[in-house]
């Protein structure tokens, strides 16, 4: 018999996060190096939380299944669980794309649900600081193109300049050295992010573009949101935003 009855009223699903598994591995933050014990018990408990997930769990509630994708990712990132971190995120990618990217009932409702989602994907990336430059590039660029493919331009427009933060993180430190770099976790250690400034402008080259084939009020409402991108980027010392182009939008 199925099992989807009886987890839809579980404590695993209610209220999205507040699973005894999660609270859990919650508690487990920054105790995963007191023993092997401890790391093998997190393994089984993000392996349950995956397996339940992707055993039809996200054909049933696929914003639901992103949100907890996404949470144990966070998790897992913050444990130093890379390859855990790295695969939940994966999932939370395919889940967008299957489930809510891919639908055949095109409406307004499901707009919507595809921009919280992706917005939500991009928020948690910015979040994690414990993936290796090859994993960071995959999801990275996976999360762009997916951006690029919300049916809603305006929506487009906005997601598109967002993921100009995955390629010039917002909470950098520069160090006495005159170097930049991300502020973790631990507050006090300073990890290295990997910052692509042309990358970054090309996101929102592309959102302002997607803008200008909008029309109207809406033009004009995009028009001032991709300012304020700008002048984020041109204050955070990105090198491709430059002041010449800030008095371009203002032209505008």
């Amino acid at each position: 018999t199925s099992t989807l009855p009886a987890l839809k009223h579980s404590q695993y699903v209610e209220n999205g996060y507040k699973s005894s598994s999660f609270k859990t591995i919650e508690t487990a933050n920054g105790a995963i190096s007191s023993g092997q014990n401890q790391k093998e018990r997190l393994q089984k408990l993000f392996l349950f939380i995956h397996q339940t997930l992707v055993s039809g769990f996200t054909d049933y509630y696929p914003v639901l299944a992103i949100r907890l994708h996404l949470k144990s990712s966070i998790l897992a990132d913050r444990l130093g669980m890379e390859a855990v971190a790295y695969e939940f995120m994966k999932q939370a990618l395919l889940a967008y794309e299957d489930e809510l990217l891919d639908s055949s009932s095109a409406s307004r409702s499901l707009e919507n649900l595809q921009m919280q989602a992706i917005t939500l994907i991009i928020n948690s990336l910015t979040v994690c600081d414990g993936f290796s430059e090859q994993n960071w590039d995959i999801l990275v660029r996976r999360t762009t193109k997916l951006s690029a493919r919300l049916w809603n331009q305006p929506d487009q427009a906005r997601v598109i300049a967002s993921c100009a933060y995955l390629f010039w993180p917002p909470k950098l430190v520069r160090s006495d050295e005159g170097e930049d770099s991300y502020m973790g976790h631990s507050g006090g250690e300073c990890v290295r992010r990997f910052r692509n400034d042309r990358k970054a402008q090309k996101c929102l080259q592309r959102a302002l573009k997607t803008t200008n084939s909008c029309s109207g009020d809406t033009q004009l409402l995009l028009l001032l949101e991709m300012l304020n991108k700008y002048i984020f980027f041109f204050e955070s010392h990105c090198p491709t935003v430059t002041i010449k182009q800030l008095q371009g939008l203002l032209c505008l």
